[in-house]
């Protein structure tokens, strides 16, 4: 017996039924590998807090510093990246995973090319809130002692992976504030990645993940923990 054959109107059918499946499943697997990759970066920069609470209890309090500025191809060896490896026991997890920075060395994937402004390649995807460094605008905050509220203030953050500060361990937090709020994304998102895990760049809605000075780390959008020079979770002194 002759078998029948698909027509012409039952395979587009079947074919339009596939690619509305493939137009729902694409979206959700791209949401899942974000999720995957936000999770991944949060266990990262858990496991760093843990090393900085060691450091902390070694060192009467004083926070960890940093060393790699915007500015200079000079690397202070004082700086938290290699301060905090000796309590890995191991090399420190200082890449994230969704980082695809040109500025790594060639070896790491990167391109060959080195951060303008330092002339060095790029050596970690995550940075330390300048106000709890000897980099702070006014004074340095380096006693968790003196911090009324460390589970509020911002400690690991992304650093951003285009531009001088690609190559740096620390954003300058205090010149975000030019006078305008509406300014304040675009100016952070030249330092540090606003939106890593979601929203748009240089928005209030970008969403990144956030370590915290208790040792906590969330996955937060800028608007959460950046309103205004008097009220956010950077300077200790308004923290709250």
């Amino acid at each position: 017996m002759r078998q029948r054959a698909f027509t012409l109107v039952e395979l587009l059918v079947v074919i339009s039924i596939i690619a509305l499946l493939i137009g729902l499943l694409l979206p959700a697997l791209s949401r899942a590998r974000v999720a995957s990759r936000m999770a991944a970066d949060l266990s990262n920069i858990r496991t760093m807090e843990i090393a900085h609470t060691m450091y902390l209890n070694d060192n009467k309090g004083f926070t960890v510093d940093v060393g790699l500025a915007h500015t200079t191809e000079e690397e202070d060896p004082g700086a938290w990246i290699f301060t905090l490896e000796r309590y890995y026991g191991s090399k420190l997890a200082c890449r994230s995973p969704g980082d695809r920075s040109i500025y790594w060395p060639p070896e790491e994937g990167g391109s060959g090319q080195r951060v303008p402004g330092s002339n060095r390649y790029r050596k970690t995807s995550y940075g330390i809130n300048n106000y709890l460094t000897s980099r702070a605008p006014f004074k340095p905050w380096r006693q968790i002692t003196h911090i009324a509220s460390p589970s509020r203030t911002v400690h690991f953050l992304l650093m951003t992976e285009e531009g001088p500060y690609a190559g740096a361990d620390h954003p300058h937090v205090e010149n975000w504030w030019i006078g305008n709020r509406d300014a304040v994304p675009a100016l952070a998102s030249r330092q540090v990645k606003l939106h890593a895990f979601g929203g748009e760049p240089g928005t209030w809605g970008g969403k990144s993940n956030w370590g915290f000075l208790d040792g906590h780390a969330e996955s937060l959008p800028f608007s959460v923990v950046y309103d205004t020079i008097k009220r956010n979770q950077f300077d200790p002194d308004v923290a709250r």
